[in-house]
C-alpha cells in the first residue's frame, strides 16, 4: 500500500509491539534522515503485522547511544508530508 521499501537493521518484540531499530555507527546527533527512516519502518510494520509501533530506537555513534523515536500523529503527518514530496 505504501509504496515504499527498506528493512531496519533489527526488530525486537517490546512490550506486544513489534520495534524498529535503525543503527547509524558514524553518526552521533540525530538527523531528520534517521527519524524518517525509522518511521517508514514503523508505517510498514504496522501494514505487514497490523500493529502500530508505538516507538523505535536510533542506536548513535560509536558508543551505541539508544534514541527512542515516538511514533505520534505529528509525525506521522511529517513523514506524509515527505513522502508525497518524494512521489512528485
Amino acid at each position: 500500500k505504501q509504496l515504499l521499501a527498506g528493512r531496519p537493521d533489527a526488530v525486537v518484540y517490546e512490550d506486544g509491539y513489534l520495534i524498529p531499530i535503525e543503527v547509524k555507527p558514524l553518526s552521533n546527533k540525530i538527523r531528520d534522515r534517521h527519524v524518517a527512516q525509522l518511521l517508514v519502518y514503523m508505517r510498514l510494520i504496522e501494514e505487514f503485522e497490523g500493529s502500530k509501533p508505538p516507538y523505535g530506537y536510533l542506536i548513535l555513534g560509536k558508543k551505541a547511544r539508544r534514541v527512542k523515536v515516538l511514533n505520534c500523529p505529528k509525525k506521522q503527518v511529517w513523514i506524509d508530508r515527505i513522502i508525497a514530496d518524494m512521489r512528485s
